[in-house]
């Protein structure tokens, strides 16, 4: 099962932030492999120089990176082909547009292909309906998270799901 953890700018800005990571997972019995920091884009490009560094050794820990909201923080192609991410995650705002506008549909087709050339995971967030979801995986996008799927649950009443459904 992996773990997904928002890293806020003020640690982004922590110069050894995976040392201090590691730690903290080995005390828990966690693999760094099933953690998921995620930065949302705005964050990530206020400093693109000192992020690639951060990514870079979050990454050679064994973390995974995910970079939040995509879609909305402005960053560059050029930028993206050399930041250390595993994983986009396209904003909602997309998503929730996807049925009424053509634009959004095309918006995360161009995502689509943006990860497949880099080689990088794709993930829908704020996935509401039926119609959202088929969109998406005739777009290429087959990985999603919202509210079709589960609304939120506290940890205990997560891991009963998860056991009911076999996946853990």
């Amino acid at each position: 099962m992996d773990i997904s953890y928002n890293l806020s700018p003020r640690q982004l800005r922590h110069p050894d932030l995976a040392e201090h990571l590691l730690p903290f997972l080995s005390a828990r019995h966690i693999s760094p492999a099933s953690l998921i920091v995620e930065v949302s884009e705005a964050t990530a490009m206020t400093d693109p120089e000192r992020t690639q560094k951060v990514f870079n050794s979050l990454r050679s820990a064994g973390l995974r990176v995910a970079l939040d909201d995509f879609g909305t923080g402005g960053s560059s192609l050029a930028r993206l082909q050399h930041l250390p991410v595993d994983i986009l995650k396209i904003d909602q705002s997309f998503v929730r547009d996807l049925a009424a506008e053509e634009s959004a549909a095309s918006m995360i087709m161009a995502m689509v292909q943006t990860a497949r050339a880099l080689d990088i995971s794709l993930v829908a967030e704020g996935v509401e309906t039926e119609q959202q979801r088929r969109m998406l995986v005739r777009a290429g996008c087959t990985l999603g998270q919202g509210y079709l799927f589960s609304r939120p649950l506290p940890a205990d009443r997560m891991l009963e799901a998860l056991r009911n459904e076999g996946r853990i």
